[in-house]
Order: structure tokens, then sequence, then C-alpha cells
């Protein structure tokens, strides 16, 4: 989007860098608003000469539209003052109309730092989900509590603790919690309760209760003594979890955690510089793999273009999850996940509903960097060029005329 009196000049900067610009010129706050809601723009750029419409102005349009992109003001006649302040206004950069051949650089690098923003943003957002879930599945998890005193004998218990062990809450009050442990466990759960007050450490074992009317549940007890000044043991303080319940949570946010953790790290590895694409899809192969429920099986391999990229323990199988790597909006190839050996079905064969979401951004993200990287690698090319032209330009040159037998030569020669 431009908005400025002299587009010509600006396309013309752009065009000569190789740039095939497609733009929208606006020069009220009211246009500029409706084209950010219509379009999709990869930049800004404003013009100081625009009396009725000034920077300060349309910086607060595009805030206030809450889209992410990269603001760039371009003058003639404005000093480094007025400059300092655009900044500081929240402008990315700040071009002069006498040196436009900084308008493509300031761009890329720009629209690329955007990019990754938006990367950071989504995985912070998944993370912040995760999170979310945490507490939500925390706050609901099946807990009974209990306190005791040093003989045994109960204290307090929760609603939850009663009903796990079959009892009222005023029934537990009057017996001691052991008398709930199945009598096939009790055995041991006494032995390692014995151990942990002689060593001063928390006990913590699954075992199964026996509840009056025959039901079994297992659970894992989970006990703190409470000690005195003087050292001796004055109240136990425990838990009672459903074993099975919890076991499910925390498989889930293992693996929603795995999944943030695999998206924090290609995150990071696109942001990375100095990786060459090559090495960047290289290095994203374990990091894939490892986002995945059963990583010590899990194979991961990335067409892209004719190539092939995978890791040393690749093999074909037939429980196969893929992705479509796209560059620019194009199709370029796909990112392939597949368990050696045969698991339970989830969602998309053995494949859990979000891990389809993990590979799909994932692919996403990997298809932007790619793209981000090639962009750079064509601007860092085209001024290395410009560079060697103007080394060669130097030199000088001369030419020879054999059959007059006529030598001539550029002024060069002399400097």
């Amino acid at each position: 989007m431009c908005i400025r009196d002299s587009t010509e000049i600006l396309l013309q900067a752009l065009h000569d860098d190789g740039f095939e610009p497609v733009f929208e010129r606006v020069d009220t706050a009211e246009a500029m608003r409706k084209s950010l809601a219509d379009n999709v723009w990869d930049a800004v750029t404003c013009d100081c000469a625009i009396p009725h419409f000034a920077v300060p102005e349309a910086l607060e349009v595009l805030q206030k539209s809450e889209h992410d992109i990269p603001f760039i003001v371009v003058s003639g006649v404005t000093g480094e003052e007025s400059a300092i302040e655009f900044m500081k206004a929240g402008a990315h950069d700040f071009v002069m109309k006498s040196s436009l051949k900084g308008l493509a650089p300031a761009l890329s690098r720009e629209i690329a730092a955007a990019e990754l923003r938006r990367q950071h943003t989504l995985a912070q957002a998944l993370l912040r989900e995760s999170e979310s879930r945490f507490r939500i599945l925390a706050a609901a998890s099946p807990v009974g509590i209990f306190q005791t005193d040093a003989t045994g004998g109960c204290l307090y218990v929760n609603e939850r603790w009663a009903q796990m062990v079959g009892m009222s809450p005023a029934a537990a009050l009057e017996n001691d919690w052991k008398a709930a442990v199945d009598p096939d466990d009790r055995e041991r759960v006494l032995a390692e309760l014995d151990r942990c007050t002689a060593q001063n450490r928390p006990f913590s074992m699954e075992f199964r209760l026996r509840r009056p009317d025959g039901g079994v549940a297992w659970v894992l007890g989970r006990i703190e003594v409470q000690a005195g000044d003087t050292g001796r043991i004055e109240t136990w303080i425990g838990t009672f979890t459903d074993v099975t319940r919890l076991k499910t949570t925390q498989l889930q946010l293992i693996e929603r955690v795995k999944e943030q953790r695999c998206l924090y790290l290609i995150a990071s590895l696109s942001a990375r510089t100095d990786l060459a694409e090559q090495d960047l899809l290289r290095e994203s192969l374990p990091v894939i793999a490892a986002g995945f429920q059963y990583p010590d099986i899990t194979c991961v391999r990335i067409h892209l273009e004719g190539r092939e990229f995978t890791g040393e323990t690749f093999q074909d199988s037939p429980w196969l999850l893929a992705s479509e790597l796209r560059i620019g909006g194009a199709l370029a190839g796909r990112i392939e996940v597949c368990y050696r050996l045969e698991r339970p079905a989830g969602a998309e064969g053995p494949f859990l509903a979000e891990e389809r979401t993990l590979l799909d951004t994932v692919a996403r993200i990997l298809g932007r960097a790619v793209e981000s990287r090639r962009r750079l690698d064509a601007l860092s090319a085209s001024e290395h060029h410009l560079l060697e032209a103007q080394r060669i330009a130097r030199l000088g040159s001369w030419t020879w005329d054999i059959e007059p037998d006529i030598v001539t030569w550029t002024r060069e020669l002399y400097r």
C-alpha cells in the first residue's frame, strides 16, 4: 500500500531492484482503513508530502487496524529529528527520496522481520492455549485430600477423598486412612511409608483402594510428613488421585507440550539467518519427529522441488501423515511423517487431530522461512553483482584493431 504523492518514483525504484509490486495508492484515512480491511498487504509506504494526511495519522490508522506489517516513511525534505520522531511513533524505517536504493532492502528486511513476528505470535498463541487447557484439566483432576495425626487417625478429608474410599466424610474421620488400602497392597504400602518416614522423604506410590461395597480404585497416593519443632511427627498430609484419569490427562499434556516445543524450535531454526535453506530443512527433521506421540518410531521426509531430505532411519510406511509445503502460495513439495510400526487408531490413521494441526503449522512456518531466505539470497546476489560491476568498471578497458594496428583505451587506465 502506498500513501504518497509520487507513487511512480517509488515503483520505479522497486522495479529497478527486481521487485514486481502490487500496490494501491490511498490519500485519506478512510481509504487506508478500507484498503487494510479489504486486502492483505506486506507493507505500507508513506510520503511525508501529503499535507492533509500526515504520517502520524497514517501510523495511527495502521496501529488501530492491528495489522503487523512494516510502515516505511519516504520523504524528500524531512530532517533527522522528524525521522526519529516517526520511528518513535512506530514507523519501522525511514528512506529519503534522494536515496531510494535503500527502499528495497528496507522493505525486504522489515517484511522478513514481520513474518518472524507472526511465526512467534502463532507459537505463543498455541502455547497459551496449551497452558489454558492445562489449568482447566488440573482444576478438574479428581484429587482426594486428607490429613491425619501421628497415629493415622483422620483429622480432615475432602468430599472427593470420601467418595474414593466409599465413606462419608464423617465416617472417614472415625477410621485410620490405612484401613481403606486394599489388603493385597497394604503390606507394601506400609513398608514404603516406614522407609519414607525414616529417610524423611515424601511418600509416593500407586496402589489400590478397597471400598466397603467391594469396589476397587487404583490411586496414586502422595503423603508428606509434617514435623514439629522437636522433629517429631505431628501430622500427615496426603492426596489420593485416580491413576487412570490422571495418566490420560498427563499423556495429553505431555503431547501438547511436545507439540509446542516442536513449534518453538522450528520457529527458532527459521529465525536463524546463518542456516542455509537445505540446512534448515535437515535440522528440522529430528525436531518434527520429536513432536509426535511415538518419536522413537517416527520418520520424517521433506520433498522440495525435486529434492528430498530424510533422516538416517527413514523408511516408507503405510502409516503416513503428510502436509503440503507451499512457497509464495505455490505448491513446492510436502512434509511426510510416518510410523515404522503400527499404533492404535487416532483421528487420522494412528495420528491425533492435534498432530495434523502441528504438521500443517510446521509446513507453513518452513514454507515462509524458505521463501524469506530466497528473497534475502536474491537481494544479496543482486548487491554482489552491482559491486562486481563497479569494481570492473574502475579497472578500465582497451581495444586493439589489428589491421590498422591501432590501440585505444578508456580513461580508467590512467587512474
